[in-house]
């Protein structure tokens, strides 16, 4: 799923970095960005 990890700091939350994400949250974000480019590529290649 695209949903980015949070952590809370001083009462307010705010998104991870990617070097503050775990091994199997930075796995799962690379897999994301890796879908997201290929759904984009498609549509892409539909459209042009």
């Amino acid at each position: 799923p695209l949903l980015w990890p949070t952590v809370e700091e001083d009462g307010v939350t705010r998104l991870k970095k990617y070097s503050e994400l775990s091994a199997a949250e930075a796995i799962q974000a690379d897999c994301d960005v890796k879908a997201t480019n290929i759904i984009l590529q498609a549509v892409y290649n539909v459209y042009c």
